[in-house]
């Protein structure tokens, strides 16, 4: 503004859309997709943009892998990713079960490995 105050603070490139993050959806969690900001009947975005992603709420539109479109807040979005990255930034995820596992007649054997 015409004192020096920035207008906008907020990034012009949004690090959160296109995103593939790991939501919760009941009582499991989702791969979701980040689609694009909600907003308001007005146009307007919602929520307020702050620098640190915990106290950020706007709101973001996701996809789910079934197709439905559902609504999460930043702040909710970042707590997840922390939650699936390492302390060296690596993206890891666990397998709760093995299902339905076979093994045909040409898998080595552990007496073969010698």
């Amino acid at each position: 503004d015409a004192s020096g105050k920035p207008i906008c603070q907020q990034s012009l490139t949004d690090t959160l859309i296109n995103a593939e993050i790991m939501l919760p959806q009941g009582e499991e969690r989702v791969l979701a997709k980040v689609l694009r900001r909600s907003v308001d009947e007005n146009g307007r975005v919602i929520g307020q943009f702050n620098e640190n992603p915990i106290l950020n709420t706007l709101v973001y539109e996701c996809e789910l892998p079934d197709g439905t479109i559902k609504e999460y807040a930043a702040n909710v979005i970042a707590e997840q990713i922390l939650d699936q990255v390492d302390d060296e930034g690596h993206y890891g995820q666990q397998i709760d079960t093995i299902l339905k596992h076979k093994r045909n007649g040409d898998a080595v054997r552990k007496e073969q490995l010698t």
